[in-house]
Formats: structure tokens, C-alpha cells, sequence
């Protein structure tokens, strides 16, 4: 499985000639979100007297998967087998598949499900930060590319499967690791025998663009040789 990963520039600073490293990237464009999830701007009252449909969605699929906190890792070839591609991502978001590690360590969890649409909410933390304080953008593409596949998974019969062929990452804006989520939410354009694609957008809780992206899919059938 190849990836291709290409981006273009983060907002840079208007400040950037008096910081003393001349890469460093922040928000320039963007306002930080009135309502953000686990905000240090927001007490845990008000929280609770006014949720956020985000943070209700996040809590929902979170009791939905509370059962399988020791359970992760992937659905077996066999089960993949006799589920149709909605079936399959719809039972990861009913907390009937095992949780994905990667997602418990990449804080993201899968929010919403529908045919040709899936979207992903994650939260960066600490564990995501670049050398220069920023989220990593592999954190973006970690997020991206799963809304972008999970769209095309949804479309698949029984017995299909995909692999990425090509991940393209548009990077619009930096993020520090405030704690505000966003979500990615992919879109498949094509499905046919042998091949899909899709496209993604990565926003805060307030509809502003941090990324968008594009990815390409062979798709493979478990009765026929996959090479």
C-alpha cells in the first residue's frame, strides 16, 4: 500500500520576525472558538447546562463503546466476509466492532455514519505536537484519510476490501493543542469494480477549514487474487 502525501503551508504569524525560529507557524487567520470541548474558557457548569451537539455526539458513541475498552484491534477476515462495508463501519460506530487502537491514541473517534459519508470528531493533545509546539500533520492526514476510506467503505458489498493508493493533504491552518476538536468529514465521489476516491474536510466547531484532502482506492475482493 502506497501513500502519497503532499500539503501546503500552515498561516504563518504575522508576529514571525521576532520569533526566534523563522518556521514557526500559528492561527493568524482563524478566532478561537467560542464553545470548544474541554475549553479552560468554559466551566464544567456550563458545560453540562448547555452541551454542544459535538460534545453530545462524542459522549453517545463513548457509553457506546465504554463495554469494549479492552477490546481492540480490527473485525476478522471471516467477519469482514459476510458484512457489507455500511454494515461493517456502522457496527464500529454501535460499539459492536472492537475499537481501533490507533483512534484511542490519536483521540479520534468515529461520529457519524451514513452511505457514502462517514465523519470522525478527534481532539489534539499534547501526544500530537510538533517539535515547534503545533498539532503534528500527520495528526491531520491521521484524520483525514480515515473519513476519506470510511466514506468508500461504506459503499462496498461483501466479500470487497481497499487499500489507499494515494493520500493528497491540503494544510490550511495551524493548530496548538488547545484541546478544541474538529472533525473530518469524507465524502466518496466514485465507486467502481476496481477503484474509488474521495474527498475530505477537516473543521473546528465553528465551520472554519483547517485541511482538506484527496485520496485514490483499489478495491479487492476476497474471492479473487488481491495483487
Amino acid at each position: 500500500m502506497t501513500h502519497s502525501i503532499t500539503h501546503s503551508g500552515y498561516d504563518r504569524a504575522p508576529e514571525i520576525s521576532n520569533h526566534p525560529c523563522p518556521y514557526f507557524f500559528m492561527l493568524s487567520t482563524s478566532k478561537t472558538p467560542h464553545f470548544t470541548l474541554g475549553s479552560p474558557h468554559h466551566s464544567p457548569s456550563s458545560l453540562r447546562e448547555s452541551p454542544h451537539p459535538w460534545e453530545q455526539s462524542l459522549r453517545l458513541v463513548q457509553q457506546r463503546q465504554t463495554k469494549l475498552r479492552e477490546t481492540q484491534g480490527a473485525l476478522s477476515a471471516d467477519e469482514l466476509a459476510q458484512l457489507s462495508g455500511l454494515d461493517a463501519i456502522t457496527a464500529l460506530l454501535e460499539g459492536r466492532a472492537p475499537v481501533l487502537a490507533m483512534a484511542r491514541t490519536m483521540n479520534f473517534h468515529l461520529i457519524e455514519v451514513k452511505p457514502a459519508e462517514v465523519t470522525f470528531q478527534g481532539t489534539p493533545g499534547e501526544n500530537t505536537l510538533n517539535t515547534l509546539g503545533m498539532v503534528h500533520a500527520g495528526w491531520y492526514a491521521t484524520l483525514l484519510e480515515s473519513a476519506l476510506s470510511g466514506a468508500v467503505h461504506t459503499l462496498l458489498s461483501r466479500g470487497q476490501w481497499f487499500t489507499t493508493q494515494n493520500l493528497n493533504v491540503h494544510l490550511v491552518r495551524g493548530l496548538p493543542a488547545h484541546g478544541a476538536p474538529l472533525r473530518a468529514k469524507g465524502s466518496a465521489l466514485h465507486l467502481e469494480s476496481h477503484s474509488a476516491s474521495a474527498h475530505a474536510e477537516l473543521i473546528d466547531i465553528e465551520g472554519a477549514l483547517y485541511a482538506h484532502a484527496s485520496a485514490s482506492f483499489k478495491i479487492h475482493s476476497v474471492t479473487k487474487d488481491s495483487n
